[in-house]
């Protein structure tokens, strides 16, 4: 996988999870100087967090003709890369690093856990209106759920379709403990799985 299309995942995770608050791509902050003045750059920025995520492809560590115009390039770019590390150390900012897929699923985890300590709770609402935000998405996926069930319909979670990524993304910001199983089960099992977890909070179908 490229780097570009890790960092398009990235993006739309942190849309999905976090959208709420407020999420900045490709910004050079003034606090962020390099030794000879110029603005480093950051792939995203979770402004209300102080929280910092880069997409790492492995040509920040081995030098890569394709990517370096010389041996000094990739050296230089190796010095960026510390004194931004240095640099968000000494601002308070938390910088997280992603060198590919399967670390995604980890760094929303990561800010969750943030969260939830910073605010006392693993549901802590933003400074934006994040809780009517889900609220909205709770209560769509709650009415699929009753025009399925009516219609005995229990394979509307097929996987990588609409109804299966917000059903995913609910399940992991209501904080869940499906979310670990979530990708090993057939759309039937997660009907029922949505229908358990919906019960919780919407009262439809009892316990």
């Amino acid at each position: 996988m490229s780097t570009s299309k890790l960092q398009r995942q990235v993006s739309d995770q942190l849309s999905v999870y976090f959208g709420g608050y407020i999420i900045r791509e490709n910004i050079r902050p003034e606090w962020l100087r390099y030794s000879n003045g110029n603005r480093l750059e950051l792939d995203f920025y979770l402004e209300d967090l102080d929280i910092a995520i880069e997409v790492q492809g492995s040509q920040h560590y081995i030098y890569t003709p394709h990517f370096h115009d010389s041996y000094k390039d990739f050296k230089r770019q190796q010095k960026r890369d510390i004194e931004k590390k240095t640099l968000c150390k000494a601002y308070g900012v938390t910088l997280i690093e992603i060198g590919g897929e399967t670390e995604i699923i980890e760094m929303i985890r990561f800010v969750r856990q943030y969260i939830a300590k910073t605010y006392g709770n693993d549901r802590a609402a933003p400074p934006q209106d994040i809780d009517s935000k889900w609220d909205e998405k709770f209560h769509s996926i709650s009415k699929t759920l009753r025009k399925a069930n009516d219609k005995k319909d229990y394979h509307i979670f097929k996987r990588g379709n609409r109804h299966y990524q917000k059903a995913l993304s609910l399940v992991e910001f209501y904080g869940m403990e499906i979310i670990d199983s979530i990708h090993r089960q057939t759309a039937q099992e997660l009907f029922f799985e949505m229908r358990r977890f919906e019960s919780r909070f919407n009262g439809w179908y009892g316990e």
